[in-house]
């Protein structure tokens, strides 16, 4: 069966689309601090024997100890990209999950407010959503969320049939458990939405997405863990005994990052576009007395206080920005008309220029970026390794199972008494760094030198001094230390830097 000439041009168009908001999102990764690199080691070892890690694995410090893993199925897809196409394919596969999820975005209120100021917002929204490109589970987050909201407007508008509906979101939910943290959103969204349509009296909608709720938390106990793996999110701010900076506030993580550009622009500009958002919305509604529309400003006014709260949650509310201004929008065609002959002249500039604004854009990793495995590697070093926090997934994709780790970017995996002996000041405090190395009595020294963070530098400096240490490699990312024994001796003979301290203050950070 053919098709028409109509269905085939939007078909090309919608995916023009997604190649250009796809082309957005391109970062190269610095794979010393990211995630991704255990990510793909927990996909590899699905992928070949068909295990799913529930516990400290790949720690020598506490390896039996259980952990809640809702981002295993995220590892396997991340996995099954980069085996058959490397690095640079799972940038562009990343690309075009969150271009889909723009352009599903982009579907909710192109006809409302029509393709030039769709396209205006999504453009005004981009910085929170690009805050958020480095490849991470909560990819699948975005674009499930993006798919509820659309699927839940289709049944609210008489388009969608509700037991289409629970088919759809059911399955979307099993996947989603096993794929990110964030699973909750989908609950959250059905309770907010049966609310709504208690607002516009319309009560047999209510009780179907009540029942839609009970079903959606039947298909979030499909996980390896059970009812433990549907309470976990809501232990997300639990005591873990170390700061874990993506579960801070945007102003405490701005305050900590020192290294991130721009962050009172950014804290400016987020600030005004809630507070813009919530006046708007309440003289919107007031005015037109709409009620179906309260759905919108209560779901901004929640995905708004959200980043307060824990950071990573601001792409959420870039991307629902954009529905919910284009919701506002439409109630206003005389100001669509004017604000569209105004855009269209600055679309072709966006699109063309934009992606280019940003620092390291392209695919694959970002230079050099695996210097230090391959020469920790090339010269035959061994643990025990004693590594900080960020390192960790790194070390974890370039090293296991040859080498463990002491900790990782998990905390979840790591008791709280393990954690806060493990990642406490011990530059300020030398008698727990004795303990601590006579416990586990390390070889290596491997640390992210990411920010230069203070601590890092204090710990560093003293290590430095120290006779049984000698430093063999350091660049922008990341720092070497050997201990002072024989089977090191040709790599310090070789490689000794005699000035480590000098080359530390100097040697230039990698940009953000």
């Amino acid at each position: 069966m053919s098709l028409s000439k109509p269905i085939l041009a939007k078909i090309v168009l919608s995916l023009l689309l997604i190649l250009v908001f796809a082309s957005f999102f391109p970062k190269k990764i610095n794979l010393v601090i990211a995630d991704l690199g255990q990510h793909l080691k927990t996909g590899e070892i699905f992928f070949n024997t068909g295990r799913i890690i529930k516990s400290n694995y790949y720690s020598y410090t506490e390896p039996d100890r259980p952990a809640v893993n809702h981002r295993w199925l995220s590892g396997v897809i991340f996995y099954v990209v980069y085996k058959y196409f490397d690095f640079v394919g799972l940038s562009i596969f990343f690309a075009l999950l969150s271009g889909v999820t723009l352009f599903i975005f982009f579907r909710l209120i192109h006809k409302k407010v029509g393709f030039v100021c769709a396209i205006a917002l999504i453009f005004l929204a981009s910085p929170f959503i690009l805050s958020r490109v480095e490849i991470r589970p909560e990819v699948f987050s975005h674009l499930f969320t993006g798919l509820y909201l659309y699927l839940f407007a289709q049944y609210r508008e008489g388009r969608l049939k509700f037991n289409k509906l629970l088919i759809i979101v059911f399955l979307i939910q099993v996947l989603w458990v096993n794929a990110h943290l964030f699973f909750v959103i989908g609950l959250f969204l059905s309770l907010v939405f049966a609310f709504n349509f208690y607002l516009e009296n319309r009560y047999d909608s209510m009780r179907n997405f009540l029942s839609l709720f009970v079903l959606l938390v039947v298909a979030s106990l499909i996980n390896p863990s059970g009812i433990y793996g549907v309470f976990e999110p809501f232990a997300i701010f639990r005591e873990y005994g170390v700061d874990v900076s993506e579960n801070v506030g945007l102003i405490n993580f701005f305050s900590l990052a020192s290294e991130i550009p721009n962050s009172k622009g950014f804290l400016f500009m987020f600030f005004t576009v809630f507070i813009l958002g919530i006046f708007s919305g309440v003289f919107v509604l007031r005015r037109f007395k709409n009620r179906k529309d309260w759905v919108w400003l209560i779901l901004f006014i929640i995905f708004g206080s959200a980043p307060l709260m824990m950071v990573r949650l601001v792409a959420v509310f870039g991307y629902y920005s954009i529905l919910y201004f284009g919701t506002l929008l439409a109630n206003f065609p005389v100001l669509i008309q004017r604000a569209s002959k105004v855009f269209r002249y600055f679309i072709p500039f966006f699109i063309i220029n934009g992606p280019f604004l940003f620092p390291n854009y392209g695919v694959g990793l970002r230079p050099a970026v695996q210097d230090s495995a391959n020469f920790f590697k090339y010269n035959n070093l061994h643990g025990p390794i004693f590594n900080n926090y960020d390192i960790g997934g790194y070390l974890i994709y370039n090293l296991f199972p040859e080498e463990r780790v002491f900790v990782d970017n998990r905390p979840e995996a790591y008791s709280v008494s393990f954690a806060g002996k493990a990642t406490g000041r011990l530059g300020s405090d030398e008698a727990a760094w004795e303990k601590l190395d006579m416990e586990y009595r390390f070889n290596t020294i491997y640390l992210s030198l990411w920010g230069k963070k203070d601590s890092t530098k204090e710990f560093l400096f003293k290590r430095f001094g120290d006779a049984r240490w000698s430093t063999v490699f350091m660049d922008g990312y990341a720092i070497i230390l050997v201990r002072d024994i024989p089977e090191f001796d040709n790599v310090v003979h070789d490689y000794r830097i005699s000035n480590p301290g000098e080359r530390y203050l100097s040697e230039p950070q990698p940009p953000y």
